[in-house]
């Protein structure tokens, strides 16, 4: 039979923080109350050769209770996955070519991307020509602020762009036409993942600035 349960003490009064130790003989299994009332039967484990338990794991066991009076263990059952992605062997195998006998290479940045005093994104522009040329990341991780919060030209509602035909008339507008567009030339072959964490950046607030009012 199956049985699954938390492990428990033998004692209420046990302390980890005492340093006190656990052996085969001081443990029992605590059931649920839907499927054991929540009761506590000792564990015996002398048919066990290996094993690693400890207060508070959820463990699901194979054996008998021929007495009443302590489960027999006979196996120690290992739990599933809780919701986890499992990958299949091909998935597996297709990584290992892509990543190489290098390993898996990480490119992480953070903003500001721009200068102090005006909207220019050249850095911006030559972070992605280093990713392109030269790193050549598997995965790339940026970090905000894009447009930061506290830009003196943002505090001024000065968000015009050199050369721009077309000006932004907003702050996402001003996204879609400085970061979005230096993240679309990220080119490098190697590059599968690019994922970008939003600090402090004003554009998702979609505010305006009074003189477009």
């Amino acid at each position: 039979m199956h049985c699954c349960g938390r492990i428990v003490p033998d004692s209420q009064l046990y302390d980890k923080e005492l340093n006190q130790n656990l052996n085969s003989t001081s443990l029992f299994l605590e059931t649920s109350r839907l499927g054991g009332i929540g009761q506590r039967i000792p564990l015996d484990l002398t048919n066990v050769s290996d094993y690693s338990l400890f207060p508070g794991q959820i463990a699901v066991l194979k054996g008998r209770n021929p007495t009443g009076s302590s489960f027999v263990v006979q196996e120690i059952c290992s739990l599933p996955s809780l919701g986890s992605h499992v990958s299949s062997k091909q998935e597996l195998e297709q990584y290992q070519e892509q990543v190489g006998e290098g390993g898996l290479k990480i490119l992480i940045a953070s903003g500001p991307y721009s200068n102090a005093h005006t909207l220019d994104f050249t850095k911006m522009n030559k972070l992605v020509e280093r990713i392109n040329t030269v790193s050549k990341p598997h995965v790339v991780l940026l970090f905000g602020p894009f447009i930061d919060i506290n830009h003196n030209a943002v505090a001024q509602g000065d968000i015009e762009l050199k050369n721009e035909k077309h000006q932004p008339q907003d702050y996402n507008d001003l996204f879609q036409k400085t970061i979005s567009q230096c993240l679309k030339k990220v080119g490098s072959k190697n590059t599968s993942d690019i994922d970008t964490i939003f600090a402090r950046c004003l554009h998702k607030a979609s505010l305006i600035p009074s003189r477009f009012l």
